[in-house]
């Protein structure tokens, strides 16, 4: 159960930041990173990752207790295979920093849509002008005032003026007029 599930949290959040930021990172900077590196990046990550926590399954099928400080001797082969993971997967994301400094102080300037970016690109790199915020909102009615532009709006006369409704009464439903 534990590798389970750090085996779908953390690749799931850690790789979608990642992705989030390597998508975002030229419209944010203005300038491309570094492909290459970003690709050695991810293989080393995916790797490292599934060797960290693959190895966690074997651990839990042979029994081992969680929240313990010392563990038995049958568990120190795949603890130390994850332990190289975890080390591994550390080490590789030291790139990801380098990556994202390198894109902003020496990256090449990008376009309005480059390569085969979708419309969100379609606006310059980065954004020259601040965002404009959106229509001003009205401010909220009061009921009374609420009360009568529901009236009008259902051709019922405000309160205290003579209204016609239908007949509850009757197969015929011609409407009767009446006053409150």
């Amino acid at each position: 159960m534990v590798a389970h599930f750090h085996y779908v949290l953390v690749p799931g959040a850690v790789f979608g930041i990642m992705a989030g930021v390597y998508y975002w990172l030229p419209k944010w900077t203005g300038r491309m990173y570094d492909l290459k590196l970003a690709t050695w990046h991810f293989w080393l990550s995916a790797i490292f990752v599934n060797v960290l926590f693959f190895p966690q399954h074997f651990l839990g099928l042979a029994g081992m207790p969680r929240r313990i400080p010392d563990y038995a001797v049958q568990f120190t082969d795949w603890n130390m295979v994850s332990s190289i993971g975890a080390f591994g997967f550390g080490l590789a994301q030291l790139l990801f920093p380098y990556i994202v400094w390198k894109c902003v102080r020496s990256g090449e300037r990008v376009g309005k849509r480059p390569g085969r970016a979708r419309m969100d690109w379609s606006g310059s790199c980065p954004r020259r002008r601040p965002i404009t915020p959106g229509p001003r909102r009205r401010r909220m009615r009061s009921s009374r005032a609420a009360r009568r532009i529901d009236a009008a709006a259902h051709h019922q006369p405000a309160h205290g003026a003579a209204a016609c409704r239908p007949s509850g009464a009757g197969a015929s439903g011609v409407a009767r007029c009446c006053s409150r």
